[in-house]
């Protein structure tokens, strides 16, 4: 009898269990293989979960962020704009200032040239003034030096120095 075929007594032989065993060898690892795919397709139906899951929250935090940034500009255009007022009377104020600022330096040539005549009037008043009384007292002197009539009515200077 060959070791290929079972025999009568129901005993399969010893070629045919290796030929099994190797088959089922074979299956274990094709099976292996599998399931180690099936657990990559597995995890990727998790990654991709939650990688939806997260889209959904960045996309929540980015409406969130959206309607924020709208409030906020709501609440910073009043103030914006206050602002904006503010330096439009800053500058109504600048060019008010600038204004006086040349009407002051109009003023200030003005009484410049003013006081520049006055002083040279001063110095000519003042000049024609010691003249005067330069020549005032140089009349004074001449006539102390003239010789004066003296009058029997009038009591001389030395007589009235000596009375008195």
């Amino acid at each position: 009898m060959s070791e290929d075929h079972s025999s009568p007594d129901g005993y399969i032989s010893a070629s045919a269990i290796s030929g099994l065993l190797g088959m089922l060898n074979r299956a274990c690892k094709e099976f292996s293989e599998v399931k180690s795919e099936l657990k990559e397709v597995t995890s990727i139906q998790y990654d991709v979960k939650s990688v939806r899951e997260s889209q959904g929250r960045t996309e929540s935090a980015i409406s969130e962020i959206k309607k924020e940034h709208a409030d906020s500009r709501k609440e910073h255009a009043e103030g914006l704009r206050e602002h904006g007022l503010e330096i439009l009377s800053l500058k109504k104020d600048v060019s008010s200032c600038q204004e006086n600022n040349t009407n002051l330096e109009k003023a200030v040539k003005d009484l410049q040239n003013a006081m520049s005549s006055i002083f040279v009037k001063m110095a000519f008043c003042s000049g024609g003034a010691l003249l005067a009384g330069w020549l005032i007292m140089q009349a004074i002197a001449i006539w102390d030096k003239m010789p004066h009539t003296k009058t029997t009515n009038l009591p001389t200077m030395a007589i009235a120095r000596e009375q008195g």
